[in-house]
């Protein structure tokens, strides 16, 4: 016999989830940040931009967290690299994207008018590993930090993209 178990135990940490009201129950999604981990205590008490509901605002523990906040070091600095980069670039062709794992963030160009991904088979212009047909990367540039945000992964008209750097809104080729 088959039974279902339901656990309906409340639950007394804070999350994006259960006490701010930027959170979006539609989606599951934080309505001002893009691709957190909505129920974790530590975003939720690394963020600036929260807006607590009521019932957190008003709650006896409020107080105690409070004052907690300061014990979590910033585990998640969503404000910035990789999440924005520490440069801005002035290029309108350019986007920035952070990696779904959220370990790495890069500028993205991509020039390829059909955006499609394209074929393999007998393709001359990828000469290395880090050369694949992509419109966004899909490993880390593993650049130091001060230069990081420099980074762009530029997909060319055939839909190649690899990394290269931006210096002063121009592409420098790295390979």
């Amino acid at each position: 016999m088959l039974s279902l178990v339901v656990n309906n135990a409340k639950r007394n940490t804070s999350t994006c989830q259960t006490d701010c009201m930027m959170y979006d129950g539609f989606t599951n999604q934080c309505g001002y940040w893009k691709n957190i981990e909505v129920d974790n205590p530590k975003v939720f008490f690394s963020c600036e931009k929260k807006v607590l509901t009521k019932s957190a605002q008003n709650s006896k523990e409020h107080y105690w967290k409070e004052h907690m906040e300061s014990s979590f070091s910033n585990h998640f600095n969503i404000e910035g690299y990789p999440f924005a980069p520490s440069k801005s670039i002035d290029r309108e062709d350019a986007y920035w994207y952070v990696s779904e794992d959220k370990t790495f963030g890069c500028w993205v160009i991509n020039i390829n008018k059909s955006k499609n991904i394209v074929s393999l088979i007998n393709h001359n212009s990828i000469v290395s590993s880090r050369q694949y047909p992509s419109p966004i990367p899909l490993h880390d540039h593993e650049a130091p930090e001060p230069i990081a945000s420099l980074m762009c992964w530029y997909v060319n008209e055939y839909g190649i993209g690899e990394y290269t750097m931006i210096k002063g809104n121009k592409l420098v080729n790295l390979s």
